[in-house]
């Protein structure tokens, strides 16, 4: 199995336990990036699990071929925005963690048609296997 490229853009709580995870299962970590604008949060992931810390939202998401967006509903519409123009999402899947954004509103913000999947990681589950 051919492992692929994932950023996380967010590196908040669900961010962690989705790394943690993946880590622990035995993917590995030089293909795992975090991006998020304070470094307090993406640096400790990055010492914690030895992944690729970014605060470029936009070049680490150029770069993968898996981006989850891992930020608060309240800030999706933002960070979508910074992203729109600066990032191709052909052929990449993108996976949201934010609860109440529909699909459709990341058309709208994204300004193009995505390969996007909404999912609603159960951090409890997530840490007990990590």
């Amino acid at each position: 199995m051919q492992h692929r490229k994932i950023t996380f853009i967010g590196a908040g709580n669900m961010a962690r336990a989705i790394i943690a995870g993946l880590v622990s299962g035995g993917y590995p970590a030089n293909l795992i990036s975090v991006c998020a604008p304070s470094p307090n949060n993406r640096d400790a992931l990055a010492a914690d699990y030895g992944i690729i810390s970014s605060a470029d939202n936009a070049a680490c998401a150029q770069e993968a071929d898996v981006v989850v967006l891992a930020v608060k509903p309240q800030l999706m519409a933002d960070v979508c925005q910074a992203l729109q123009g600066q990032v191709s999402f052909d052929g990449k899947l993108v996976l949201s963690i934010a609860a109440g954004v529909q699909v459709e509103r990341f058309y709208q913000l994204l300004g193009q048609s995505l390969n996007i999947v909404r999912i609603m990681p159960n951090t409890r589950r997530w840490s007990e296997k990590a």
